[in-house]
């Protein structure tokens, strides 16, 4: 089944909230690029390899299905094989894994399908109490549904999803040369404390060792010092957060209490450190904004019409993902347009 119908059209929108687009940077560059090169690309011109695109996928719980709305938009309108570079952290991770590896048309839609009570994320406060509302093994039945592990490999699109190992330290992973991807997936959205998982054991070079959420260690997407992104001509940063709160903040009195770290010093140590690697994480995070002209950010902040609206709820993800697919058609639209007034203009 092509790419493009995996991704087939959504009913209509749930009217239960609506999604705020904050942009920074250059939004409207990369989409440019992305619609150049695809033409380019379709013309069999060799100068499309001069056009290499990143996007960067940050993590967010169950935001993720804004990152999903973007994908399936992406991929529905074929410009999917123009990404060079996915960076994925969480649910960022998550998010790519599905999009390179679907295959079924509702891949996109696990959001919202597989978020109940007792499959993905546990909603009964008795389960919260206990600090198992994240279920890996749900999350694993996911991605055996709608994920094809060859068909990551396959892509011409590279993925890398972060990491966070047992001192804390953040690791990123080139997914396709590991022997297990899905234990790195699962390990890159997998939070400390909440999880039904004390780590995830996971080999990355053939060396076995348990990590947990990617989006720990490293909350905002900026590149590791010793990454070599020279090959990237234009990257795009997704950033989903929900207004007035701090997705990715775990209270720390919170896991300080799991009886599963009490025997584990590195992971405790890490957990203690949590407020300050946030904060030294946004300040690298707006250098790489800031020092390159060729990064663009978008950020869509949910707006739940009360504080109990947002929590597993299908109907509320599925109304998040289609904002999401709008705004990424409008900007592909735009995009579309400005390239065809400069070729006539050439």
């Amino acid at each position: 089944m092509a790419a493009e119908e995996l991704y087939r059209e959504q009913p209509k929108r749930p009217d239960v909230s609506h999604t705020v687009f904050r942009e920074y940077g250059d939004v409207d560059g990369f989409h440019l690029a992305l619609v150049r090169k695809r033409a380019l690309m379709e013309a069999g011109d060799p100068a499309h390899e001069e056009i290499q695109l990143g996007l960067r996928l940050a993590g967010g719980g169950l935001l993720g299905a804004l990152t999903a709305g973007y994908l399936k938009q992406l991929y529905r309108e074929g410009y999917g094989p123009c990404i060079t570079r996915i960076d994925g952290w969480s649910t960022g991770a998550a998010a790519g894994y599905i999009a390179l590896g679907a295959t079924h048309p509702e891949a996109t839609e696990a959001y919202h399908q597989d978020v109940a009570p007792n499959k993905l994320v546990d909603g009964n406060p008795l389960a919260f109490a206990c600090r198992r509302v994240v279920r890996i093994d749900g999350l694993s039945s996911m991605y055996a549904r709608y994920v094809d592990d060859d068909r990551v490999r396959r892509s011409n699109t590279q993925l890398y999803v972060g990491v966070t190992d047992r001192n804390g330290d953040a690791q990123l992973v080139h997914l396709q040369v590991q022997d297990d991807m899905r234990s790195l997936v699962l390990a890159s959205g997998a939070p400390p404390g909440i999880s039904t998982h004390h780590l995830v054991s996971a080999a990355i070079n053939g060396t076995k060792s348990g990590f947990y959420d990617g989006g720990i260690a490293q909350p905002d997407p900026y590149p590791h010092p010793e990454e070599d992104r020279t090959r990237i001509t234009h990257t795009l940063v997704l950033k989903p957060t929900i207004e007035g709160g701090h997705i990715g903040r775990l209270p720390l009195e919170f896991l300080a209490l799991d009886p599963r770290y009490r025997g584990d010093p590195a992971v405790r140590a890490s957990i203690r450190s949590l407020d300050e690697r946030k904060q030294d994480s946004q300040r690298r995070f707006l250098a790489y904004v800031q020092g390159e002209g060729n990064v663009g950010v978008i950020a869509p902040a949910f707006l739940p019409p009360g504080a109990s609206e947002f929590a597993a709820k299908p109907h509320v993800l599925r109304a998040i993902q289609m904002d999401m697919e709008s705004n990424a058609a409008e900007h592909f639209r735009q995009a579309r347009v400005a390239y065809q007034a400069r070729q006539l203009s050439a």
